[in-house]
């Protein structure tokens, strides 16, 4: 869960940067462990002209145009990139199925994770469907987050392995990818049964799409895995994700992915049965979640389920 600080005014050559901790997790009794995993320094970026071609839009996420807008206002749009989109978005061809997301909060997995005594659920809930090439320049515009902290996480459960995490701000977020991967949006809050949906226009990347079992049939999956642009392929149920290699996907149930979701559904459901969580009503929005390995065959971690791409005829075949 990486944090930014922004400075109203920028610091030339600085000498020293004071990070000062005022709290943390207590391990023994008066003991206190602070670990900083990561530490950069980023110089801020700015798409010019954007405040004005704004006027045109509903409102920061640019998704949207006023009611009313015409050809001849979008050619008084100055950024170029702004006015491609809201060209687009006039004649109805933007791919927005997947760009343009109000996403849902999550409960934090560690916190969860204590209540049930169990491992942790799905560290990457909220699957946007786009995929991030490396080095690549990308254009987020994020809506209201309400004071709740979200980021964008692109992993790559493929042959790569890059995981890289992103802070987003509300407005313009411009990014240049550190690796590749499909990306997710991190929102985590113990605020989860009250925060509101945040609304993201991911206007880069290329669209991989990705299955929802509340809004994909058979037919559907089979179209979305023909037209997978990333390695991976996530899979999303009401209580299961899955992230597994498109080719063994293609080659295992094509057209079978809402059946194959719906049974790994019914074995998440079983667990929580034994666990007691549906008799009492506890059961959580976030998902179990399995991925593709490629080495080890079968294992748990703290990721959720492992599972080597040559056991893709047993765990991916309906």
């Amino acid at each position: 869960s990486p944090v930014v600080a922004r400075f109203a005014t920028p610091y030339i050559n600085p000498l020293k940067i004071k990070v000062e901790v005022t709290d943390a997790y207590t391990h023994d009794e008066g003991k206190y462990y602070v670990s900083l995993a990561e530490f950069e320094c980023y110089e801020s970026k700015s798409l010019n002209g954007i405040a004005n071609d704004a006027a045109y839009f509903t409102d920061g996420t640019f998704s949207e145009l006023k009611p009313g807008v015409t050809i001849d206002d979008i050619a008084k749009i100055q950024n170029a990139f702004i006015q491609n989109i809201a060209a687009y978005l006039l004649s109805n061809k933007y791919s927005s199925e997947y760009r343009i997301h109000d996403y849902m909060p999550y409960r934090p997995v560690d916190d969860l994770a204590a209540e049930l005594k169990t491992s942790q659920y799905s560290q990457f809930e909220n699957p946007t469907g786009i995929y991030f090439k490396a080095n690549e320049d990308v254009v987020i515009f994020v809506g209201e987050t309400y004071n709740e902290a979200l980021s964008l996480r692109v992993r790559d459960f493929g042959s790569s392995g890059n995981d890289y995490s992103y802070a987003l701000s509300p407005g313009l977020n411009l990014i240049t990818m550190k690796g590749k991967g499909n990306g997710y949006i991190s929102y985590f809050t113990l605020n989860y049964q009250s925060a509101q949906t945040v609304k993201v226009h991911i206007a880069s990347g290329a669209v991989n799409g990705y299955f929802d079992i509340n809004r994909h049939s058979n037919q559907d999956g089979k179209k979305l895995l023909e037209g997978a642009v990333s390695e991976i392929m996530d899979v999303v149920g009401n209580k299961t994700h899955l992230a597994y290699a498109v080719a063994s996907l293609r080659s295992q149930c094509s057209d079978q992915l809402h059946d194959l979701i719906t049974l790994y559904d019914s074995i998440t459901s079983s667990q929580h049965t034994m666990m007691g969580l549906e008799k009492y009503g506890r059961t959580p929005r976030n998902h179990m979640f399995g991925r593709v390995v490629w080495s080890s065959f079968m294992f748990a971690d703290g990721y959720g389920a492992g599972f080597n791409d040559n056991t893709m005829g047993t765990v991916a075949n309906l």
